[in-house]
């Protein structure tokens, strides 16, 4: 999954797409298992983003809606949220997809899930790696509302960052909990002391 957001990052041609697509109906063969099934989820989504970013690059762009687009990533991503919704503990799979995925899913769906997300994997927060995913899916989620203008959640998912922090004495995020503070004064009190802080 890491390879694949990789490859977002630059226009593809068109083989990456269709060797994307095989090993989506490689995943899709029966029996399909609950994994296999989000394997390919996530390969789907990616595929999506590359195909758009082609697309662009194609000046094709003009031609496709955004929101078209959107409600295709949402429906990619929708499988897993109802997947995270009815289990009880969440551990590396759960976190690492929701953090793959988040841009997929709707704010107000995100907002919902950060507690339970939170609340779901605390009994994994010694192991190192599920640690860091958490950090990085909280901070993730900050960025998406607050780009999106959401401050009221942004404000929520600092102060529950800050809960983390100070539950874990982990000192390795505080200066990325800073500069979120300051993004977020920035955009919701007073550009000049968010630039500061």
């Amino acid at each position: 999954m890491k390879q694949l957001a990789n490859l977002t990052k630059q226009v593809q041609p068109q083989a990456v797409i269709d060797q994307l697509q095989t090993e989506i109906d490689q995943y899709l063969r029966p029996p399909v298992t609950r994994k296999n099934r989000f394997m390919a989820l996530g390969i789907q989504f990616y595929q999506t983003i590359i195909r758009v970013n082609q697309d662009e690059s194609e000046k094709e762009a003009a031609q496709r809606s955004l929101t078209q687009t959107l409600a295709q990533v949402e429906k990619i991503a929708q499988p897993f949220v109802s997947y995270v919704y009815s289990i009880e503990n969440w551990g590396y799979f759960e976190l690492l997809f929701f953090l793959l995925l988040h841009t997929a899913i709707p704010n107000a769906t995100k907002h919902q899930l950060l507690p339970i997300a939170v609340k779901r994997s605390v009994q994994y927060q010694s192991f190192s790696p599920i640690q860091e995913l958490r950090y990085d899916l909280l901070f993730g989620l900050f960025s998406d509302f607050i780009n999106a203008r959401q401050l009221a959640w942004a404000k929520e998912t600092l102060t529950l960052i800050d809960q983390v922090l100070k539950a874990e004495h982990d000192l390795t995020h505080a200066n990325r909990l800073l500069f979120c503070r300051g993004w977020y004064t920035l955009v919701a009190v007073d550009e000049d002391e968010g630039v500061k802080t």
